[in-house]
């Protein structure tokens, strides 16, 4: 760094900005709306308001994105759970590249406490209520999940759970 502008930015030199400049970034949006469509995909399409009537989903996490496989109930299968976390992963860690190698620890402490706290809230308050019972975050009791698969035997066809008449 040279100089320090009268707006406080530094002036970076040339041969900064020529590195700088030739760094392959993949945008952000795309990578999340890939990563949206293979969640739709490996995760919804195994949700019960995955068989709703529409074209579109009507839950609380994809309101509204279309459905473009045909419904699955059941378990995720390994190569579908490993793509949902992989995708998961992509999708929470690509900041993390970032954030590391321009040594912004500040930043990433903050990105560490967010999604700590996004994790905390989304596991206590929705995942512990969700019907996808496939998605691996999904963390409903026990007794809640046998009730609803007695109201519901198609899906529990699915999933292979036995009556308890």
């Amino acid at each position: 760094m040279k100089t320090i502008f009268a707006h406080g930015l530094p002036q970076f030199s040339a041969r900064r900005r020529r590195h700088l400049s030739r760094r392959a970034v993949v945008p952000c949006p795309l990578v999340r709306h890939r990563a949206g469509l293979l969640e739709i995909r490996v995760m919804c399409s195994h949700c019960p308001h995955y068989a709703e009537a529409g074209s579109s989903l009507q839950c609380w996490a994809n309101y509204g994105s279309p459905k473009l496989w045909k419904y699955r109930p059941g378990p995720m299968s390994r190569v579908e759970r490993a793509l949902f976390l992989g995708g998961l992963g992509a999708v929470w860690g690509y900041p993390l590249i970032f954030l590391l190698a321009g040594t912004q620890w500040f930043l990433l402490a903050v990105y560490a406490l967010t999604s700590a706290g996004f994790f905390a809230t989304l596991k206590t308050y929705l995942c512990s209520q969700c019907m996808n019972f496939a998605c691996p975050l999904n963390s409903v009791q026990d007794e809640t999940r046998q009730a609803f698969f007695e109201r519901n035997p198609r899906i529990a066809e699915a999933w292979g759970v036995v009556s308890r008449d």
